[in-house]
């Protein structure tokens, strides 16, 4: 069975999904496609693909798409710095300081969107392509940037870094699970869609910004 998915969501919110299909079906062998959504949206189209877990929005006529995921973007601080003490921050405090962005993805294109009216006020101090030397250079407090909470739980939960929410921002990542409408899939892959389906509710759960 192909699934296709991007990094952070392989390393955030499938391995429960991945868990618990496995402990169904152990016979079952999963190869994983790790690219941009819209990379596994044309897998998809083109066949190529059983299953993508995808963000949102999507639109294409012959997909079927249902949300299973919601995660609140949260600035990340580390513990030294200033804005660590605040419970919200405003995003004129965020501009001032330095700032670590993701080069490309859907959660950059939200920041470029969010930051615009700032643009010229922007300290950008590095562009990284991965969310997990993102992480780690916010804990050396380099910087501060912005991600989805639940990407950030075990590093929270260590003391390296904090979650701030922004005030007046109601930025969310949002994921959908994605597959041919007119396929006949596999046995594996109906499974593996009814796995997901059944999870969704923990997995909303999981995305909450209460679960920090």
């Amino acid at each position: 069975m192909l699934v296709g998915a991007n990094e952070a969501t392989c390393l955030y919110v499938l391995p429960e999904v991945f868990g618990e299909y496995c402990r169904r079906f152990p016979d079952v062998q999963i190869s994983i496609y790790r690219n941009f959504t819209y990379k596994i949206v044309e897998k998809l189209e083109n066949n190529t693909l059983d299953v993508g877990i995808v963000s949102l929005p999507v639109q294409s006529p012959s997909l079927k798409v249902q949300a299973i995921y919601r995660d609140r973007l949260m600035l990340m601080v580390s513990p030294q710095n200033p804005l660590a003490k605040l419970k919200t921050a405003h995003i004129s405090d965020v501009v001032k300081q330095p700032l670590l962005l993701p080069k490309t993805g859907h959660t950059r294109r939200l920041l470029d969107k969010m930051f615009r009216e700032y643009n010229s006020e922007l300290k950008v101090r590095m562009e990284l392509p991965s969310l997990g030397m993102i992480k780690s250079f916010v804990a050396a407090d380099l910087g501060i940037s912005l991600i989805s909470g639940s990407f950030a739980r075990d590093e929270v939960a260590a003391g390296r870094v904090r979650l701030v929410e922004l005030q007046g921002v109601e930025q969310w990542r949002e994921l959908g699970l994605a597959f041919r409408r007119d396929r006949t899939h596999s046995v594996a892959a109906k499974a593996f869609i009814n796995v997901v389906r059944q999870l969704s509710d923990y997995l909303k759960r999981a995305g909450s910004p209460d679960k920090k």
